[in-house]
């Protein structure tokens, strides 16, 4: 792959005029939902006593022991832990070091680099349009609880800092 005059080139072969490039990293945050409006509607979607027990770590701050925890192909806790790391990558509050360290041995690799990723300000489309435009319809698609879970945490986040 190259780029000419504005142009992406593929295997010299397959041309692409005037790409519009994704920036992934999270430049600004204009909008978040409170913790509470999340929480009810995950409640139809997942078992309380798996959101009860995320509530319950997230509030004595423990970030490490449920990795790798709930459903879906990026586990509900760590979806959770990404939106946390987001915009922990703006204030620098917690540390960061340590719960990657630990996800990168209990959770899946997809997981482990969402985290990763999240950690150095980096995030998915929809959580950047929720974030910066209040675009939360493509969020709430964003697989059947990911999206809630990022909102999750950033909303914990938030309400963290008061």
């Amino acid at each position: 792959m190259k780029i000419e005059n504005n142009s992406l080139i593929f295997d010299n072969t397959y041309l692409v005029e005037n790409p519009i490039i994704y920036d992934p990293k999270i430049s600004s945050v204009t909008f978040y939902e409170h913790t509470k409006n999340i929480i009810e509607k995950l409640i139809p979607l997942v078992d309380k006593r798996i959101l009860n027990r995320i509530d319950t770590h997230l509030k004595s701050y423990n970030f490490t022991d449920l990795i790798g925890f709930g459903p879906g192909l990026t586990p509900l806790f760590d979806d959770v832990l990404s939106g946390i790391l987001l915009i922990n990558s703006i204030t620098k509050k917690i540390d960061d070091k340590n719960i990657l360290n630990v996800a990168k041995k209990k959770t899946n690799k997809l997981s482990y680099f969402q985290m990763y990723y999240a950690a150095k300000g980096y995030a998915p489309k929809p959580v950047k349009q929720y974030l910066e435009s209040k675009n939360i319809l493509s969020l709430l698609d964003m697989g059947a609880t990911s999206g809630l879970g990022w909102m999750w945490g950033i909303s914990f986040f938030f309400d963290l800092e008061g």
